[in-house]
């Protein structure tokens, strides 16, 4: 066994210092980088939120006025109950943003209902043109036969009208039964009026299936809501304890400034790239003018 010399003991020693400082140096890096991803979500919480107040937080010259109109108490700090309120009115404006958004989607829907209407009838009618061969203003049997075996127009059409008399025109088996029941007046023939009463049946239908289509869509909005709402206070709430440093209950100025630090860098940056454009643009324009 041989014994270490005091040079290769300190060696020791200094690579093991070494190692803890290392790790300290990695942990505080990684404490950084935590804080560092906390102010992130709260600044861009707080930047989607939808209250202005709340918004305000992040420009310094809009700071103190934000805190002051949400301190109700007058105490110096936001109260979770101050914070709150403000995060009622913030969900109370996205929701309506929201409904603004469906409601336009519901007047676009109606324009299109409004226009498959029109569409479907003046559908209707050429197909009824395209099976009255003669033009006699009635659709015969032999009419009606030889136009769902030939014309593609007619047929898909038929398949698509929503009417099942005038679908099982396209089968064979079903045309007679469906004939005798479209044919109201007993002639051996459609006429127009006969022919109007069985579109107007299959596209009520078609309307029917679009107003359920709609419905549906209702009431996944009202439960997309309810889970947006959730979502959303659940990140207020995370952001108000990443601001909430000491854990006091209570948000101070000093707090909510660390927390929105970066985005007032950001704001700097941005400031600074803006007047340097507004500078060049206005060089420009002399040149030109010289």
């Amino acid at each position: 066994f041989k014994q270490k010399t005091a040079y290769e003991i300190s060696l020791g020693l200094v690579g093991s210092e070494m190692c803890i400082r290392d790790s300290h140096y990695q942990d505080h890096q990684n404490q950084q980088n935590q804080i560092k991803q906390q102010n992130q979500k709260v600044i861009k919480f707080l930047i989607n939120c939808g209250n202005k107040n709340l918004q305000y937080l992040l420009v310094p010259s809009r700071l103190e006025a934000a805190l002051a109109a949400m301190d109700t108490d007058n105490d110096g700090h936001v109260d979770i109950d101050e914070w709150e309120e403000c995060i009622e009115v913030a969900l109370a404006n996205k929701l309506a943003e929201r409904a603004a958004k469906r409601e336009l989607e519901a007047k676009q829907a109606n324009k299109e209902i409004e226009e498959f209407t029109n569409d479907f009838k003046n559908a209707a009618r050429k197909c009824f043109q395209m099976i009255d061969k003669d033009g006699g203003g009635t659709l015969s049997t032999d009419e009606i036969v030889t136009a769902v075996k030939e014309d593609k127009d007619v047929i898909h059409f038929l398949k698509t009208c929503g009417e099942e008399n005038l679908q099982f025109l396209l089968v064979p088996a079903r045309l007679k039964k469906s004939l005798d029941y479209l044919d109201t007046d007993g002639s051996g023939e459609l006429d127009v009026d006969e022919w109007e009463a069985a579109i107007n049946r299959g596209l009520a239908k078609r309307l029917e299936q679009m107003a359920d289509e709609r419905a549906r869509a209702a009431r996944a909005a009202e439960k997309a809501d309810a889970e947006f709402s959730a979502d959303f206070l659940n990140a207020a709430r995370e952001v108000f304890l990443m601001i909430d440093k000491d854990d006091s209950g209570s948000l101070d100025r000093e707090e909510i400034v660390k927390s929105s630090v970066l985005s007032r860098r950001r704001r700097g940056r941005a400031d600074c790239i803006e007047r340097q454009k507004r500078h060049r643009a206005g060089v420009a324009s002399m040149e030109r003018r010289s």
